[in-house]
């Protein structure tokens, strides 16, 4: 419970210390993840095809949430940093938005049953244990409506195998290689997604996990990975389907070698090329750091 409560503690400090920093990110012209992940949300908004009520958990600066609010549709954002919050209200107003904020967090705000037709949750489930993941599933099944869509951005745990580093040897020394490298391979091999979705919901070895993880640039201790078939399993506990995935910060570079400015600049000129022409091709999530899936409540 003690390390829970620091982990919560930990991200709660560092999003209200980057508000500012995550806001500018959010509006860079080139490659970033943020309007990656977006664009994946919106993409599921259009396939669903009938979005009255948008929920957006962990809404960072506000920005997917004001967009889609621009679509017509009732659109709220939760967020437990106040800061992210803030910049948030400031951005609907410079936006003369009808997007709601609130201070909150998931798990202690009132929410009722059946009350969202699409609810992303995009870099939020790394930052809280798989307990709490459970327990959010849970929340996610109880205030979706039938046939309504969870869109969720996941650290990509397959890319350990492709980025050959500190990381692909934890996955050697805790004996998780092969079965990754399986799931990769599956990924890689299947010709559509649904032929995919079918091929991982009968993958049923139990990944082992590290104890901890490198240092990854960002000041919170234990930033958690699935692949997707991980997440595949635990969504059909609450009653989800997968009905699509799409690879988020596609990497093509040695990553020893991205301290480079060119080397730098060419990558984010080849995610972006990915993230605009090639959104929805599964083949390239084992060679990208994170990736969206889109599940549909039965």
């Amino acid at each position: 419970m003690r390390r829970q409560m620091s982990q919560q503690y930990e991200t709660q400090k560092y999003f209200g210390d980057e508000a500012e920093r995550w806001d500018a990110q959010a509006k860079k012209l080139q490659y970033n993840t943020i309007t990656d992940r977006n664009n994946s949300v919106l993409d599921s908004f259009r396939r669903h095809g009938n979005v009255k009520n948008f929920l957006d958990v962990g809404c960072g600066t506000g920005q997917l949430t004001i967009q889609i609010s621009g679509l017509g549709v009732e659109a709220s954002g939760i967020d437990f940093a106040q800061e992210m919050i803030d910049v948030c209200r400031k951005n609907a107003i410079t936006a003369n938005s009808t997007a709601k904020f609130n201070c909150a967090s998931i798990f202690d705000v009132s929410l009722l049953d059946s009350s969202f037709d699409l609810i992303s949750a995009q870099g939020f489930i790394e930052y809280i244990s798989e307990l709490e993941l459970t327990k959010f599933l849970g929340t996610l099944s109880r205030i979706l409506k039938k046939d309504g869509q969870a869109v969720i951005g996941s650290r990509n745990r397959l890319f350990n195998i492709a980025s050959m580093n500190e990381y692909t040897l934890l996955e050697v020394e805790i004996g998780a290689i092969a079965n990754l490298l399986a799931e990769a391979i599956a990924v890689q091999m299947s010709p559509s997604q649904q032929s995919l979705f079918k091929t991982l919901s009968q993958f049923s070895f139990d990944l082992n996990r590290p104890a901890a993880h490198p240092h990854t640039g960002i000041d919170v201790a234990t930033r958690y990975q699935y692949t997707p078939s991980e997440l595949i399993a635990k969504f059909r506990e609450v009653g989800f389907v997968p009905s699509q995935i799409y690879p988020i910060n596609f990497h093509p570079m040695p990553q020893s070698l991205l301290t480079n400015e060119k080397l730098l600049q060419t990558k984010d000129q080849l995610s972006s090329v990915v993230a605009s022409e090639y959104p929805n091709t599964h083949q390239f999530v084992p060679y990208s750091s994170s990736f969206v899936m889109a599940f549909t409540k039965q």
